[in-house]
């Protein structure tokens, strides 16, 4: 994925890289056009979850080989999302020896879906 226009890599509290692409961001603001103001919450909530599930069900329908996590953070949002939580999809995948993740997607939430097996908690 070296051809993609980052826009950012940083680590999760477990150590593993995550990055932002330029194409995911643009896809994030078309669907979620509510999140534009919240860029910067994307990469607070890899770097300071709440929490990181493991999503069996979505790792199901991606290549072999790859695996999705969702980050949760609360308390980042304002206004009418103030109450919500930043939920981040991150696709890993594995890179020269290493697993990579890449956001998937990124939106606000009220809940987190029950088909999540949580992995990691602050």
């Amino acid at each position: 994925m070296s051809e993609r226009n980052l826009l950012w890599t940083t680590s999760d509290p477990r150590g593993f890289r995550v990055s932002l692409a330029a194409d995911v961001w643009k896809h994030i603001v078309a669907q979620h056009t509510e999140f534009e103001p919240y860029f910067d919450t994307i990469r607070i909530t890899i770097e300071n979850p709440d929490e990181i599930y493991f999503d069996a069900k979505s790792t199901q329908t991606k290549s072999t080989g790859s695996q999705i996590y969702a980050y949760y953070r609360a308390r980042l949002l304002t206004g009418e999302f103030e109450n919500d939580m930043v939920y981040v999809s991150v696709k890993f995948v594995q890179e020269n020896s290493r697993l990579q993740g890449y956001v998937q997607t990124a939106f606000s939430t009220n809940r987190i879906q029950q088909r999540m097996r949580r992995l990691w908690q602050r």
